[in-house]
């Protein structure tokens, strides 16, 4: 790993994304703004354009990959990731299951007490 940012969106046109910079491979350098072209950013990250936007957070790492070139050759090449690990949108079925994980756990924990109740349980876990 050649560098590494903490990045926070300042700004996002649809093309461009401004944001602020904090150099996480050194610590003690003050704080940067740059402005990044969409294509450079996600490349093959494209299902990330839409968690761009003000506020949004991301990892910026630059790092140095080694590419076979040949039979004996070898190639360095810098390569730039985007990520951002503070993604917290659920997807729709993804709600719709921890909802039926809940349902039965809620079904389970409800046939543990009295009897009586046992039979309206078995039902429920049925469903």
């Amino acid at each position: 790993m050649i560098q590494r940012w903490s990045g926070t969106v300042e700004s996002f046109d649809g093309t461009t994304v401004w944001a602020r910079l904090r150099d996480l491979t050194n610590p003690s350098y003050p704080d940067e703004f740059a402005e990044i072209r969409l294509e450079k950013m996600y490349g093959y990250q494209r299902h990330l354009r839409r968690h761009i936007k003000p506020g949004a957070r991301f990892i910026w790492t630059i790092r140095i990959k080694h590419v076979k070139r040949g039979v004996k050759g070898r190639k360095e090449v810098a390569t730039s990731e985007f990520y951002f690990p503070y993604v917290s949108k659920w997807q729709w079925w993804e709600i719709h299951r921890m909802r039926r994980i809940a349902k039965r756990f809620d079904c389970f924990f409800r046939s543990q007490g009295p009897t009586p109740a046992q039979q309206q349980d078995e039902q429920c876990l049925k469903t």
